[in-house]
């Protein structure tokens, strides 16, 4: 099973305010992506999908640029749109 951070290490990411009576967060947009890097950590890779997928990715862990297709997904592939493996999605959800 994967790694799931605990709620106060989250909570310590967010600056809760009072607004109209409702509490509501706030976050820096660095802290906001760094969670989302916590949270892929735990997302599975389809290694041989995403290598034949993305041969610049492929070739960028062949070269060292990169340490794995694992880490360029959740350091960077994530937020270019690329996915870990193939599915499909319900563009309406």
């Amino acid at each position: 099973m994967g790694y799931i951070p605990p709620f106060a290490l989250l909570q310590k990411k967010f600056k809760s305010i009072n607004a109209n009576g409702k509490r509501r967060l706030e976050m820096a947009h660095q802290d906001f992506i760094d969670l989302v890097k916590l949270m892929l950590r735990v997302v599975p890779i389809k290694l041989s999908w995403n290598l034949s997928q993305y041969p610049d990715v492929a070739r960028a862990v062949t070269q060292g640029v990169s340490k794995s297709a694992k880490h360029h997904f959740v350091e960077v592939g994530y937020f270019e749109g690329r996915a870990p493996y193939e599915f499909a999605v319900d563009e309406d959800w």
